[in-house]
């Protein structure tokens, strides 16, 4: 009784019986908790917190169950189409939506499961074309492996597979058993007390009383004399026989499991996706000899292939030398090293991975970190330009040119800079990324990014240069540029794939833990192709030294009229040599601050007060609310391209 599990007072009883209601349909002697008088009254008693749904009837359910397909409300309120519609769902691109508007999983559209709470993800009225060769297509479209239809096993969920009209022709091998409708199942099914044959026929007739069984000598299931018996098919595969031609109609063609088949006959052995045959030399063939399967194969599951930009990677299988970049079978090998400005920055506590029988690998790789910051290079031989320096080539490796289709010149022109921070991020200003005429936000395949590379042209040949497509571009959401006087003047690119790194393309660092303590006086870098005092962009990457200027000694450097630039998220940079200072072209590139020998980037060019003052501004990283911007979009790049790879 359901008293015998409460306590006497009521409001222990309240207590158990929503600790015993927060179970999945709990139930005490056959009594559904959650339906029990004394839950409901205390379920309509309380209001609902500001994660849960208030149900038409007074429940409270989570807020996440509700348009899930699943009727959690007892009125069944939490699935219609008004609850659906006053929540404003919205199905994701890999969902189906139900006719009220609930959203599932794709997958589960027909198949033969009524998972919304209407039914409507089983109205499947149009068959599927066609089914893959060697498959049998069902009455209502579904794909079978053509040995499961007329096997005794409704295989189709409209037992289409299974019927007299498909079956009632077979000619079954003499040691088999045919039941009534037409299948052909192994003798041994008759009257062993276990329903072979979907429609019982196999124990029909059979002796019903206890008597001791008659005991009968099974015909031995690997062979017949020198002939032998067609074994079952892989779990996850088949195998069909060579000798049989398309269309061939033979009993032995059908590849049922128990027909006999004569002396030599050669089965091929064919595996689903992602398995492989179980022989070491994977020859996929078993041949009948004197009554035997010669070389017996099963389908085993493959370990995935093991492919990391930063990784020198090595796997071996049987003593030999196998490729990384495929599926490897289980007793695979693998060693791991982190390659040339990559390191390890984990104790691992592994020296090598094993492909387990299960098709994962015994550990997960370990991470090798990229370099950055890493000055270093080779002196290229340009003479000096005035108000900027030449560079040597590596001498900063994380500048990238940000390139346009130029609709005047019909072809690519660099017009921006910018800054790799990952090996597929790059950092920018927001208005290098926005249409002129418009002022939307570019296409991604609007935007070449070219990295590593010294000249600025984009057709010009280069040893160590890579030019990369963009997948996506995002800026702040509230950044309106000249309306705000470009406050939040900061954006990010990400490359649809890593960037392998090198000394001549190398992210610089970024201070994510604020660590880095940066006063006024402190001396800045800029890198990048901008225009030169002829006011003609430069050819080569120049690069110039700035001093630092908070955002309040920026504001008391410049003339009232400007200081309204100077906005909250801004310090400038004023010029040391011979009045270098940023151009255009150089916008989005970064200011560099040296820290411990690495170069670590804490400004974006944005914008330039007047070129008298000699004074740029920069959007300053070490602004609270750019260095978690920067870091939320970081980490959902990252996990967007952990599940692409």
């Amino acid at each position: 009784e359901l008293q015998s599990v409460m306590c006497a007072s009521v409001s222990v009883n309240v207590v158990v019986l929503v600790v015993l209601a927060s179970l999945n349909h709990f139930t005490v002697a056959n009594t559904n908790i959650t339906s029990h008088p004394l839950y409901q009254r205390f379920r309509r008693q309380s209001s609902c917190s500001r994660l849960q749904y208030k149900c038409a009837n007074g429940d409270c359910i989570p807020s996440y169950s509700v348009c899930d397909g699943s009727k959690e409300c007892s009125d069944g309120s939490d699935e219609t189409r008004t609850a659906c519609t006053a929540i404003r769902i919205r199905c994701p691109m890999l969902a189906f939506e139900c006719a009220y508007g609930a959203c599932i999983d794709r997958e589960q559209k027909c198949d033969g499961k009524e998972d919304c709470a209407d039914g409507s993800d089983e109205v499947c009225t149009r068959p599927s074309p066609s089914c893959p060769e060697r498959q049998f297509q069902c009455s209502n479209g579904e794909c079978i492996d053509q040995y499961s239809m007329c096997d005794g096993v409704i295989d189709c969920s409209d037992r289409s597979d299974e019927t007299r009209n498909l079956c009632k022709n077979l000619k079954c091998a003499a040691s088999s058993f045919q039941c009534e409708y037409g299948a052909c199942l192994e003798m041994s099914v008759r009257c062993n007390k276990k329903q072979e044959c979907h429609d019982g026929s196999d124990e029909a007739g059979c002796a019903t009383t206890d008597s001791p069984p008659i005991t009968v000598n099974p015909i031995n299931p690997g062979n017949v004399g020198n002939s032998c018996i067609l074994p079952q098919h892989p779990q996850n595969g088949f195998y069909v026989s060579s000798q049989c031609g398309s269309g061939d109609s033979r009993t032995a063609c059908r590849n049922i499991p128990g027909t006999p088949v004569p002396d030599k006959w050669l089965l091929e052995y064919k595996c689903h996706a992602n398995f492989d045959v179980s022989s070491s030399d994977s020859n996929e063939y078993s041949v009948c000899s004197e009554g035997e399967w010669k070389n017996p194969l099963d389908c085993i599951k493959l370990c995935p292939p093991l492919v990391d930009i930063s990784m020198k990677i090595d796997c071996e299988y049987d003593g030999r030398e196998v490729p990384c970049t495929k599926r490897m079978k289980p007793n695979t090998t693998a060693s791991a090293s982190c390659k040339q400005h990559y390191r390890e920055i984990y104790l691992r506590q592994y020296s090598n991975l094993t492909c387990l029988a299960n098709g994962d690998w015994s550990h997960r790789l370990f991470y090798c970190a990229p370099d950055c910051g890493v000055s270093t290079g080779v002196k290229v031989l340009t003479p000096l330009i005035l108000h900027g320096s030449s560079t040597r080539q590596g001498e900063f490796p994380w500048i990238v040119g940000l390139y346009y289709m130029s609709n005047q010149h019909n072809k690519w022109e660099q017009k921006c800079g910018g800054t790799l921070i990952t090996p597929h991020i790059v950092l920018t200003a927001a208005h290098c990324l926005l249409n002129e005429v418009t002022g939307s936000l570019r296409e991604p395949e609007d935007i070449k990014i070219g990295l590593g590379k010294y000249y600025r042209d984009y057709y010009k040949e280069e040893n160590y240069s890579v030019v990369a497509d963009v997948r996506e571009i995002v800026v702040p959401r509230f950044y309106s540029g000249r309306a705000s006087f470009f406050a939040l003047d900061i954006g990010l690119i990400d490359l649809k794939t890593s960037i392998q790194v090198t000394a001549y393309i190398m992210p610089a660092c970024v201070d994510w833990q604020a660590t880095i303590t940066i006063n006024t006086g402190t001396i800045g870098y800029v890198a990048g192709w901008g225009a030169t005092e002829t006011d003609v962009s430069s050819e080569v990457v120049l690069t110039t030294n700035l001093t630092y200027l908070d955002n309040g000694e920026c504001i008391r450097s410049v003339r009232n009229a400007f200081q309204k630039l100077v906005t909250h998220d801004k310090f400038c940079g004023k010029s040391m040599e011979n009045g270098g200072q940023v151009a255009p072209g150089d916008s989005g590139g970064g200011l560099t601050i040296v820290e411990k020998g690495l170069h670590f980037v804490f400004g974006v060019v944005s914008t330039k007060i007047a070129q008298e003052t000699a004074i740029s501004l920069f959007t300053d990283l070490s602004n609270v609310e750019h260095r978690s911007w920067l870091e939320e979009q970081k980490n959902r790049f990252e996990r967007l391209h952990i599940e692409l790879s």
